[in-house]
């Protein structure tokens, strides 16, 4: 939250658990209620076009980052 960073992201997806598939080429976020307990799954930026992602970190500027294969 301290972040002065411009691609930080957005407090909405503060503890969001993201999952991404090499063979589909999709990242999807998964709503969790206040018990852990899975309520929804999103799909992330799908107009993204991704080949094959193979890892993915949040960077020290707050970024996304995406490897692909």
């Amino acid at each position: 939250a301290a972040s002065t960073s411009e691609r930080k992201f957005p407090e909405y997806y503060d503890k969001t658990p993201f999952f991404y598939e090499w063979s589909r080429n999709f990242i999807k976020e998964f709503r969790l209620d206040s018990a852990g307990d899975l309520l929804k799954i999103n799909p992330f930026v799908a107009e993204l076009g991704l080949r094959s992602p193979i890892d993915m970190k949040f960077g020290p500027d707050g970024a996304m980052y995406v490897a692909e294969w």
